[in-house]
């Protein structure tokens, strides 16, 4: 399931949790469909739990994947600095580019 679809089941979740919970704290005399109600609302709530621990994983997913990156950066610039065939200002521009690459990346993932 995408970031997308998660955070949208996540938000129309909440958004039937409020509503039923409001439901159920409300005056009604048949206690039939207080039950349903009741029913209802843990049922959503188990829903929510489940979507919840799934965006959770999304997001570990995502740092081990910029750390990985930027692990792959990192190497990128010590191949640069130990490359004898760059002249010293194109080994200086791609080593900044790296690094300032790497940054963004990492700055990114703490966001």
């Amino acid at each position: 399931m995408s970031p997308d679809e998660l955070s949208r089941q996540y938000h129309s979740l909440i958004y039937a949790i409020k509503n039923t919970n409001t439901l159920v704290g409300g005056r009604s005399k048949n206690p039939q469909l207080m039950v349903q109600y009741k029913a209802t609302l843990k049922r959503l709530v188990e829903t929510l739990e489940e979507v919840e621990k799934k965006i959770r994983g999304e997001r570990d997913d995502q740092k081990k994947q910029a750390s990985r990156w930027v692990e792959k950066i990192r190497a990128m610039i010590v191949d640069a600095i130990l490359d004898e065939s760059l002249s010293e200002d194109l080994k200086e521009r791609i080593i900044s580019s790296l690094k300032d690459l790497s940054n963004r990346i990492d700055g990114h993932e703490n966001s």
